[in-house]
């Protein structure tokens, strides 16, 4: 559950039991955020040291792969239920 705020510059809170809004608002913009950091990285360090490029050319991979986008997502989303007792 997370709030909403819509166009008409109200809010509402919204159910999103299968995580797609969460994931677009939250996970996917800070995921894009750290590959252009690590890209960044590479263009600016790549000739200085070969094995941290190996690291973040891994790391980059990762993100890409969905796979920490996915791991990150089991992990907050028990923060964001809310209990109805």
């Amino acid at each position: 559950m997370h709030r909403f705020l819509g166009s008409d510059h109200g809010s509402k809170w919204i159910i999103d039991k299968k995580g797609v809004s969460t994931k677009k608002t939250i996970i996917e913009p800070v995921l894009h955020e750290i590959e252009e950091i690590l890209f960044a990285y590479l263009r600016n360090n790549f000739s200085t040291d070969v094995e941290i490029s190996t690291h973040v050319t891994e790391m980059i991979q990762i993100i890409r792969s969905k796979e920490l986008e996915k791991r990150v997502f089991e992990y907050i989303t028990p923060h964001f239920h809310l209990n109805k007792t």
